[in-house]
């Protein structure tokens, strides 16, 4: 009978392990200490935000006046950080698949992004994490508010 209380209790360490008390300290420098060091501490996802809107904006200036050969480049020209809405769209969206299956040619990607601005919606996808490196637009579809666009499979 005895090895079998031993057995059990071996196999079950949170009835036989003894819980020892923290104890405060008495100054509070490490207290202190720790306190410091996490307001010091940089936050990992602050540069995210700023990569992904830099890759953006670069794809935007780039972008609007080739597609808009009227009025992109102007508007291009005036384009500043912040002056554009975007959001991340996953393959999991009705509205995501309806947009691959009428544009066939598109290849959707893990990192795909719909970029409101002016009179344009643009479909911008990556390959990799825009934000987490600088990185080149993979394909692009602009639509142009109040204007029917050709659909191009080189765009």
């Amino acid at each position: 009978m005895p090895v079998i209380f031993y057995i059990l209790t071996a196999l079950n360490p949170l009835q036989s392990s003894v819980s020892v008390p923290m104890e405060q300290p008495e100054s509070g420098l490490d207290q202190e200490y720790y306190d410091s060091y996490l307001d010091q501490k940089s936050d990992p996802e602050a540069g995210k935000k700023e990569r992904l809107e830099q890759n953006l904006l670069r794809m935007l200036k780039t972008t609007l006046p080739r597609e808009d050969t009227f009025d992109g480049r102007d508007y291009a020209k005036k384009l500043q950080p912040g002056g554009f809405e975007y959001e991340k769209i996953s393959r999991q969206s009705m509205y995501t698949r309806g947009i691959f299956h009428e544009l066939g040619y598109m290849v959707p990607s893990d990192y795909m992004y719909i970029i409101k601005t002016g009179p344009y919606l643009i479909l911008a996808i990556y390959e990799g994490d825009p934000e987490r490196f600088l990185l080149d637009v993979q394909r692009v579809k602009v639509l142009k508010k109040g204007k029917g666009q050709p659909d191009h499979p080189n765009s």
